[in-house]
């Protein structure tokens, strides 16, 4: 849903500074505001734009297009104080589109679990074929790839171990 207070817009894109300097390259500042009000009006509709436009590109990965002309459209009617929906059909609109965003999330994260699952499974499969790779009781890998010298630790001793995964 686009709930959104506009402070929060605003700090959101100014806590991105690599964003923000690669916008200011792209469209320099040309000094065409007549006052500061000007320009600030403007950066707040710049850094709205900005959400919505991640927003619906982050939809769009969870499998939701909605289509950008009908978001426009409405910002646009309520800055006319008009409205193709009444109050009461917003809200369950807003609450039926959450949910599904909401519903669509669980369904990609279940499903990036399952792959990151499988992707782990063969990555200790494969490891486990390796030159010299033991296994614990507990299903630990390790493969120790140089012998430490010396006396060995105590249950009382404080080691220091480097180890990748």
């Amino acid at each position: 849903a686009f709930a959104l207070n506009a402070t929060q817009v605003m700090a959101a894109d100014a806590a991105k500074p690599a964003e923000a300097a690669k916008a200011a390259d792209a469209a320099p500042s040309t000094g065409k505001f007549k006052n500061d009000d000007e320009q600030a009006a403007y950066a707040l509709g710049a850094s709205l734009g900005r959400y919505m436009d991640n927003s619906l590109k982050e939809q769009e990965k969870l499998g939701i297009k909605l289509d950008k002309d009908q978001l426009i459209s409405g910002v646009q009617d309520a800055f006319a104080n008009k409205s193709k929906l009444n109050d009461a059909d917003i809200e369950k609109t807003l609450q039926s589109f959450e949910a599904r965003v909401k519903a669509s999330a669980q369904a990609k994260m279940e499903q990036d679990a399952k792959d990151n699952e499988a992707k782990g499974t063969k990555y200790r499969d494969t490891f486990a074929k390796e030159k010299g790779v033991k296994k614990t009781e507990s299903g630990l890998l390790y493969q120790v790839e140089k012998p430490g010298t010396g006396s060995a630790p105590k249950d009382s001793d404080t080691v220091v171990v480097n180890y990748k995964g």
